[in-house]
């Protein structure tokens, strides 16, 4: 995958940020492409002012891995804008705009 696919994918992944929508697969992205996809989107949300707070790993049973075809956890990056500490909204927070959120 070429950076300028990079940048396609990291631009309908940014374009779906806040739409509640989700997006489609990318045929040919393996895991080196999403994590070059993940690095650019990182750049992108940096830029714009929000900062890396930690990381997601997904998939650590181990179990499931042939099932997905995988032979690793994934991991991505979480950020200010998408963190909440639950004890500072206790009343509640808007989750419109948000396509698949986990509590």
């Amino acid at each position: 995958m070429s950076g300028g696919e990079v940048g396609r994918v990291a631009d309908e992944l940014m374009g779906a940020l806040g739409t509640g929508r989700s997006v489609g697969r990318f045929p040919g992205l393996g895991m080196a492409e999403a994590y070059a996809v993940a690095a650019e989107i990182r750049t992108r949300r940096q830029a714009r002012g929000e900062r890396v707070v930690g990381r997601k790993i997904g998939f650590t049973n181990t179990t499931i891995w042939p099932l997905y075809g995988i032979s690793a956890p994934m991991w991505s990056y979480m950020y200010d804008s998408t963190v909440r500490d639950l004890d500072a909204v206790a009343g509640g927070f808007d989750l419109r705009g948000l396509a698949e959120p986990r509590v």
